[in-house]
C-alpha cells in the first residue's frame, strides 16, 4: 500500500509517513523527509521564539523539567556503564550510584576545559562527557571506576587496589 506525498509527489510507502491521529488516513500528507526538511527550516526562521518558549515554560515548569533531565540523564550514565562493563575495573564494584566515567590516559581536566572552550561556558558537567562517549561508540579511552577508586587514582597516581 502506498501514498502519494504532497509535497514530493512521490508515491511511497505509508511506513514512510509519520502517525497521525487527527491527519487524513491517520498519517502527515507529506512524507517523513519533506516533514524533517520542513521543520528544519522552520527552527531556522524561528530559533529565538522557539528557545524563548522553552525557557519560558521550563520556568513555569521547573519540576517536571528537572525530572525529565534526571531520568534522562540517568538513562544515559546507566548505558554508558553497561557499555564499559558494568562495574569498577580495579575493585569490581558494581552499584551504579558509586561508578564513574575515568579518562584512562589521565587527561580529563585537560578533555573538560576543551570541551568548554568549544561550547563558549565555564564548565561542563558529567553527563556532557557521556553524551561525547555514546557519540564516539564508547571508545577505549574512557573506563569504568569507582568514586574510591577514581579519587585515589588522580590524588596519589595509582589505586591502592593494584599495588
Amino acid at each position: 500500500m502506498s501514498k502519494k506525498c504532497t509535497k514530493c509527489k512521490k508515491a511511497l510507502p505509508l511506513n514512510m509517513f509519520s502517525k497521525w491521529k487527527k491527519g487524513f488516513d491517520g498519517v502527515f500528507p507529506s512524507c517523513k523527509e519533506c516533514r524533517k526538511a520542513y521543520n528544519r527550516e522552520y527552527y531556522l526562521r524561528n530559533t529565538e521564539a522557539i528557545k524563548q518558549r522553552a525557557k519560558k515554560y521550563k520556568k513555569g515548569h521547573r519540576k517536571r523539567a528537572n525530572e525529565i533531565c534526571s531520568r534522562d540523564r540517568l538513562k544515559l550514565k546507566l548505558e554508558m556503564i553497561e557499555a564499559y562493563g558494568g562495574k569498577c575495573t580495579c575493585c569490581g564494584e558494581s552499584n551504579y550510584k558509586f561508578l564513574a566515567l575515568d579518562h584512562v590516559n589521565n587527561d580529563g581536566n585537560i578533555h573538560r576545559k576543551k570541551l568548554a572552550a568549544e561550547r563558549g561556558i565555564k564548565k561542563v558537567r558529567c553527563d556532557t562527557i557521556w553524551r561525547e562517549a555514546r557519540r564516539n561508540n564508547f571508545p577505549d579511552s574512557y573506563t569504568i571506576l569507582c568514586m574510591n577508586c577514581n579519587y585515589a587514582k588522580s590524588a596519589y597516581g595509582i589505586c591502592p587496589h593494584k599495588l
